[in-house]
């Protein structure tokens, strides 16, 4: 999990860099081929998936 975190981390700061508009507004791209948007998009959803099968299994035990 920490390293899904670490890599959405990661994408973000790259979008930040690539992104005009400054630190305090969001990023909004709209290129829909940059790798970088789809991790940014993939790694919450992976990191939920893992979140709730842990949850799962938490209250196994």
């Amino acid at each position: 999990m920490a390293e899904q975190e670490m890599k959405l981390a990661g994408a973000y700061a790259e979008c930040m860099r690539c992104h005009s508009g400054g630190h305090f507004q969001s990023v909004l791209c709209t290129n829909s081929d940059c790798p970088v948007l789809y991790m940014r998009y993939e790694c919450p959803q992976s990191l939920a998936l893992m979140e709730s099968s842990l949850l799962k299994l938490d209250q196994q035990f």
